[in-house]
């Protein structure tokens, strides 16, 4: 950009909103097609170059300040080139990554919404709607045969109704060794966010490694071999057929019509579908950012060969000024003649000068009648019949006759054929029809 005409550069010299500065917005009409597609790099790579001395630390890196316009032009077309195949990857990524993935924040955020309802980590408060569906209620009402609430919203409510016990049972954890650790519920509530340690404490220590679409997947596929199938429904948790209430009967959650064939339907458990929906996000993104790092690579190579190519500039010679030299004889012969002529001033004197001069009065007019002959001025370049100079115009003329004459052209035997394919004829004596 730097590199580019000032006129056309001022095309996308950077608005003013409030205090900053932003890219010129690309116009809605009266602009070149071809632009629509570059409209936004170019305003982008102005804005830069005009930002915190963006285009005299550019030129001082690449040691161009002092470069030439002359000079700048005998570059231009090879720093184009490279910025056109730069622009190509570009737009191939870009097309090909329409959908960018979500950042961390976000993706982390949908995690803890999938395991606790929320980004804060579990929290008692608010319970139901956001650690599971229904009312607020107790063990037996949440977790319990045909329950109307749903514990499978989050992972945090499923595991408090398989590891944890009502709020009456006392000596029992259904999960770890550790009886004296009870991990109750509340009489009308969920365990709550002091107690949840208590519950916790069943999961095993994990080491601090980052979060992957591959551990996800590994977690998932461990937790759905953990739930069984009888008939239409799902277990998780040690199925007791007396009830689950978290008591006197068993601990565990029964989803109603969650399989078929004897196989678990996913979806039925909310939690399952949301971490796959998270692994599968991180797949996508680990993905992109693969193809990111390539393409950057790619670019990262056209870009030092730009700089390379334009740090050598420097080095090629200034271009000469083209020279008026011999116009300007030319045109300094043709005047002299011009001045010859004018100085004759009777027919007799110009019959003797005709050949160069040419007489616009009458024969017994004496005056300023002779003038510069300007056909006579052109010169021979082909000697014709009878040692008679030709001009390169005569020669134009008879050149055409002749190829006129051999080509039919116009002429009725070429009327109904092919003269390229019916007349075979070398290149060399091909002819021309303009």
């Amino acid at each position: 950009m730097s590199l580019a005409d000032t006129a056309w550069r001022k095309l996308f010299t950077p608005e003013t909103e409030e205090v900053a500065q932003k890219p010129k917005a690309k116009p809605t009409e009266n602009f070149p097609v071809e632009w629509k597609d570059k409209w936004k790099v170019w305003a982008e790579a102005e804005k830069q170059l005009q930002e915190n001395n963006g285009e005299k630390n550019l030129k001082e890196r690449l040691g161009s300040q002092h470069v030439g316009e002359a000079t700048k032009v005998q570059i231009r077309t090879a720093v184009a080139a490279y910025a056109e195949a730069a622009f190509e990857i570009y737009s191939n990524f870009e097309s090909a990554n329409k959908q960018v993935p979500g950042n961390d924040t976000k993706i982390k955020g949908e995690l803890l919404t999938a395991l606790y309802g929320g980004t804060t980590g579990y929290d008692s408060s608010g319970e139901n709607g956001k650690l599971y569906t229904g009312t607020k209620g107790g063990y037996a009402a949440v977790c319990g045969h045909g329950s109307s609430h749903d514990p499978t919203a989050t992972l945090a409510a499923t595991f408090a109704c398989v590891c944890g016990v009502a709020q009456g049972k006392t000596a029992t954890h259904p999960c770890h060794k550790d009886t004296t650790t009870e991990p109750q519920w509340e009489a009308g509530g969920i365990v709550t966010t002091a107690n949840w340690k208590k519950v916790r404490i069943a999961c095993p220590v994990i080491k601090n490694e980052p979060v992957t679409a591959a551990r996800i997947e590994a977690a998932l596929d461990s937790a759905k071999a953990a739930i069984y199938v009888q008939a239409t429904d799902a277990y998780i948790g040690p199925y007791d057929s007396t009830g689950c209430n978290g008591d006197t009967n068993g601990a565990y959650v029964k989803i109603a019509t969650a399989a078929g064939d004897s196989k678990l339907a996913d979806e039925k458990v909310k939690w399952i579908a949301k971490l796959s929906a998270v692994a599968m996000q991180l797949r996508s993104r680990s993905e992109y950012n693969q193809k990111a790092t390539v393409t950057t690579e790619k670019l990262t190579k056209l870009t030092n060969q730009d700089e390379a190519h334009a740090k050598l500039s420097k080095l090629i010679p200034s271009v000469p000024t083209p020279s008026n030299t011999a116009s300007g004889d030319k045109n300094s012969e043709a005047k002299k003649a011009q001045k010859n002529c004018e100085t004759i001033q009777t027919a007799a004197a110009w019959k003797e000068a005709k050949l160069t001069c040419e007489w616009k009065g009458p024969d017994d007019k004496d005056g300023k009648h002779c003038k510069l002959n300007a056909t006579a001025e052109e010169q021979p370049t082909q000697t014709g019949e009878a040692g008679k100079t030709q001009t390169s115009s005569g020669i134009k003329y008879k050149q055409q006759k002749k190829y006129t004459e051999n080509c039919k052209w116009g002429d009725s035997k070429r009327k109904g054929s092919s003269f390229l394919v019916n007349n075979k004829i070398g290149s060399e004596y091909g002819c021309y029809f303009l």
